[in-house]
């Protein structure tokens, strides 16, 4: 059904906003469709990420606390870390990267 080849934005992105850790700050948040990105899919089978989140937090654990609840949103598959480092705008803050793959229908 075409239902089930549509992503809910608005959904996914209110499930997105209950799993954030009070100590993170989510800046930027990136997204394609599905169904676009996976025309192109690399050869080598690794997921194809069409969600981005760029954010900040107070430490290292607070980045796995956050990745760790990103994992049990039913629309977000392959979560995975793209960086973590110190905050460039900020030395007692880490700027983290998290990117996933979307799945239609959930």
């Amino acid at each position: 059904s075409a239902l089930g080849k549509r992503l809910a934005w608005d959904r996914l992105l209110s499930e997105i906003a209950l799993v954030i850790p009070d100590e993170v700050s989510v800046s930027q948040i990136q997204g394609s469709s599905p169904a676009a990105a996976a025309t192109a899919a690399p050869a080598d089978g690794s997921p194809v990420t069409n969600l981005t989140i760029i954010g900040t937090t107070a430490d290292q654990a607070s980045v796995a606390e956050f990745m760790a609840r990103l994992s049990v949103v039913r629309q977000l598959m392959a979560v995975r870390l793209e960086s973590a480092s110190e905050s460039p705008n900020d030395p007692t803050r880490v700027a983290f990267t998290i990117t996933g793959a979307l799945r239609l229908g959930s």
